[in-house]
């Protein structure tokens, strides 16, 4: 009985114990200023060396609002000096004040992604990274932080100047931190996973003739960014009615998210990235025949379209031999009639409903020779109808197939319907 009693009590006073995310904390006086730094111990012994990393403090409601920090090559903790060497994931998270970094020659490792050690320090601006420093440069001055070996920018400022010799954008470097007009130089290949994310006021993005790889969700939360523009002499990525694509069209890559109206994808085109439409304030998007694979489940996410129309008549893959996991709640979804119970199956708690459309070959002066889906609860079908990008016709059908009113411009080869409880769209 005694033991029992001793471990309930070593329990309760352990659960009282604070839970500390770092090791110790150390007051940097910096000119006038004074503030903590907190440190994880990576190392202590004679073999390893005595090394630290920079981390954060988590025991507080509100976090040490940081304006100008300038990291030391060591730091004394009980009598001992340790080197350091790293800074840890999320060290610097959300510190909106953040203005200016900067990083010794002793720092060899910066967590970047995931929980990145500068995320969401939207206001940083001066990045310096001491010149001795065997992994890290900020080279010409760029405010950033570029990985050396790799000429890859792993973290970017609200005043970077992408040097000539950097080949890539890392994953979420400019999170939260791109405005404006943004440039991609012609020497950078390959921009990272949500590299631009989050930019609420980054209107519009130049790419230049080198870049070939464009990260998952390069683009995605960037609610005012109306223009993605791409060099003429890129032989990999061009502009397609103001969306993103490879140049062989096959692969569908972003389309604006400030861009309003109509986008129909162009047949050829196999694959959507993930993020293509999220946040898009597009009415409609028409998802071609020849798409086989939605590559992420952001794909469409928290897009505004009243309606997507997905040709398909097989359900798309994520490009690993799963069934496409994409959604868009407040949307519905209109596949092919053949395939709708198909599609029922797979998303029907994932869009606000989905409904079928069929095809006809012809339509006539007199009247429209049409097929579709008898749904007892819709009394009245409008039909808008499109070749292409042309209107060439308008349709009013009851339930009985009678035409009530007809507006025929040219001729066309598509139908589709929808209930009357919603207003007319043009779905193809």
């Amino acid at each position: 009985m005694k033991k029992i009693k001793t471990l309930i009590v070593t329990c309760m006073v352990l659960c009282l114990m604070p839970a500390f995310s770092y090791d110790f904390k150390k007051d940097v006086t910096d000119g006038f200023d004074t503030y903590p730094l907190y440190y994880n111990i990576l190392s202590s012994d004679v073999f390893n060396g005595y090394t630290v990393e920079v981390t954060y403090d988590d025991t507080y409601t509100e976090d040490t609002e940081y304006t100008n920090v300038t990291i030391p090559d060591s730091v004394e903790h009980d009598g001992i000096y340790y080197h350091v060497t790293a800074i840890g994931g999320d060290a610097f998270l959300g510190q909106k004040a953040l203005e200016s970094i900067t990083i010794p020659k002793s720092v060899v490792s910066i967590t970047t992604c995931p929980f990145g050690a500068f995320d969401a320090c939207e206001n940083l601006s001066y990045i310096y990274v001491n010149s001795d420093n065997p992994v890290y440069d900020s080279r010409n001055d760029c405010n950033a932080i570029i990985e050396t070996a790799t000429n890859t920018l792993l973290v970017g400022s609200t005043t970077t100047i992408i040097p000539s010799t950097v080949t890539k954008i890392g994953n979420v470097a400019f999170m939260d931190r791109a405005k404006g007009c943004f440039t991609i130089p012609d020497n950078v290949s390959e921009i990272g996973v949500e590299a631009f994310s989050g930019n609420e006021l980054l209107t519009s993005v130049q790419i230049g003739s080198g870049l070939e790889i464009v990260g998952a969700q390069a683009f995605t939360q960037c609610p005012a960014l109306g223009t993605v523009s791409v060099s003429a002499d890129n032989g990999h990525l061009m502009n397609l009615d103001g969306a993103l694509v490879t140049k062989d069209t096959t692969r569908f890559i972003y389309v604006p998210a400030a861009q309003a109206g109509v986008y129909r994808i162009p047949e050829g085109v196999i694959n959507i990235a993930d993020g293509a439409f999220e946040s898009s304030q597009l009415s409609l998007i028409t998802i071609p025949k020849s798409t086989k694979i939605i590559e992420g489940s952001a794909s469409f996410n928290d897009c505004a379209a009243d309606t997507i129309v997905c040709k398909p008549l097989t359900l798309p893959t994520d490009g690993y031999g799963n069934t496409a996991n994409f959604w868009a709640h407040n949307t519905v979804l209109c596949v092919p009639y053949e395939a709708l119970s198909v599609y029922k199956t797979a998303y029907s708690s994932q869009f606000s409903s989905i409904i079928g459309f069929s095809e006809v070959e012809d339509i006539t002066e007199e009247s429209a020779v049409l097929k579709w889906i008898h749904e007892p609860e819709v009394t009245q079908y409008t039909i808008d109808i499109y070749q292409g990008s042309t209107h060439v016709a308008k349709y009013t059908v009851n339930n009985d197939g009678e035409v009530i009113s007809s507006q025929r411009f040219v001729p066309s080869i598509f139908h589709q319907k929808m209930d009357t409880t919603s207003s007319s769209t043009d779905y193809f």
